[in-house]
């Protein structure tokens, strides 16, 4: 897995971020931030209160891939 740079730069005292993956309907989806910078990145904004918390996977703990 490529070095998430989102996961693995701390801010003030925020710890390493972990890595989820979900499928989620498009009325749940509030906005798609595209890389435009060239990181390769992209980050998905859903509605938390209407997601079901069954239906996310952690992929990784950003100490994982934070090395």
């Amino acid at each position: 897995m490529r070095r998430p740079q989102f996961a693995c730069d701390r801010m003030s005292s925020r710890g390493r971020g972990n890595i989820y993956r979900t499928t989620v309907s498009p009325d749940l989806l509030l906005a798609y931030i595209h890389d435009k910078l060239g990181r390769g990145e992209a980050e998905y904004v859903v509605d938390q209160k209407s997601l079901d918390p069954g239906l996310v996977e952690l992929v990784a703990e950003g100490n994982e891939v934070c090395r």
